[in-house]
């Protein structure tokens, strides 16, 4: 029962009042607990294996208060490289590999022009 289907019996209970009133207020609580923080989402701490973290702990104390004074510059600097490597280099090199070494070896798959050679003319260099 929705507190708009009240029964004109009850319309001036005190009890009932209440209890609206109540649901009122939890409505309005619920509506302002929905408003972000500046801080919010909060994402959680990412933990690292304690093999890793040995790994990391020099160079987080060697470069992180030079990091600090850069305003995080190095950090950025280190993921925007992971992105150009993950989805520039990575792929450009891997369809290198496999056009060399897959394509390229197959008769007939490449077909480049090399220059005419008539009988009678000297042999082209052997960088042509």
């Amino acid at each position: 029962m929705s507190l708009k289907d009240i029964p004109d019996y009850a319309k001036g209970d005190y009890v009932l009042e209440r209890i609206k009133g109540e649901a009122r207020q939890t409505r309005r609580n619920w509506l302002a607990d929905q408003v972000l923080a500046p801080n919010e989402p909060r994402t959680p701490i990412t933990k690292f294996p304690a093999w890793q973290e040995a790994i990391r702990a020099p160079f987080r104390r060697m470069l992180g208060p030079i990091d600090e004074r850069l305003n995080f510059g190095l950090t950025r600097i280190w993921f925007k490289g992971k992105r150009i490597f993950l989805f520039l280099l990575l792929p450009l090199y891997a369809t290198h590999y496999v056009t060399k070494y897959h394509i390229a070896n197959k008769p007939g798959a490449i077909v480049m022009s090399r220059p005419q050679v008539y009988p009678g003319d000297p042999d082209p260099a052997p960088d042509q």
